[in-house]
């Protein structure tokens, strides 16, 4: 974190969370984190801990407000489900791969 601060970013963003956030909270509380940290937690990790609640500190350096959610598969992999390009090329794959069926995307984004 100092680095990053020190070449001019003022946020960072994490996926790190269940281990982390001690380690944050306690980095925050002796005011040693040099750049604000986002952290967001994957889905499946609320699944499995409930605790992890949105909070932010009063000074909003360290915060949790969204949710990762791994939907569909990558551009590079051509199976990212998109559609496809306006000349109709088969570049993109219009289907793709859809990790998760709608009802089940459903209720992970109600519960985060």
């Amino acid at each position: 974190l100092k680095m990053c601060s020190s070449m001019g970013l003022t946020a960072v963003a994490t996926n790190e969370m269940n281990e982390c956030v001690p380690v944050y909270r306690a980095l925050h509380s002796d005011d040693l984190l040099p750049t604000r940290v986002f952290l967001t937690p994957m889905a499946e990790e609320l699944e499995k801990n409930e605790d992890l609640a949105p909070f932010a500190t009063a000074d909003r350096i360290l915060k949790v407000d969204r949710v990762k959610i791994f939907g569909d598969g990558s551009l590079g992999a051509g199976t990212a489900a998109i559609a496809p390009d306006d000349d109709g090329s088969e570049k993109k794959n219009k289907d793709g791969l859809l990790i998760f069926s709608d009802k089940e995307m459903e209720r992970k984004i109600a519960l985060a």
